[in-house]
């Protein structure tokens, strides 16, 4: 696998997290009552509309950034080395979680980080 294939994997693996924590963070606003409720009683428009923030925004946006990204990695990288790549999101993500929201970072989800970099590190071995 080439620097730059490993590179743009990076960046399109911290663009999807970073879309992950920004969905989060504006999925905040949907908190009073569930969606199904609301819809009903204020219809579907109005009760989606405090979602549609800069955060969700945004979010999506990067979303499709990241898809792009993957797509021009896909024609570069074997898909059974880029796929297992994308795993470090769950990393980040996880990371992301505990520092910007306060979400507990238990001795399993480190057990967890650690899974997923030893199968990654066995992973990319694996394509040369």
């Amino acid at each position: 696998m080439s620097r730059a294939s490993i590179i743009l994997i990076f960046i399109s693996v911290l663009i999807n997290s970073t879309a992950s924590l920004l969905l989060k963070k504006g999925a905040s606003a949907l908190t009073s009552g569930s969606l199904r409720d609301q819809a009903v009683q204020i219809g579907w428009w109005k009760a989606i509309n405090p979602a549609l923030n800069f955060y969700t925004v945004t979010g999506m946006v990067l979303l499709v950034v990241s898809f792009a990204m993957f797509l021009v990695i896909l024609s570069k990288v074997p898909v059974s080395i880029a796929q297992p790549m994308l795993a470090m999101s769950y990393i980040l993500i996880t990371l992301g979680a505990f520092f910007f929201y306060g979400e507990p970072l238990s001795t399993q989800k480190l057990i967890g980080i650690a899974v997923i970099i030893v199968g990654i590190v066995i992973l990319s071995n694996a394509g040369s």
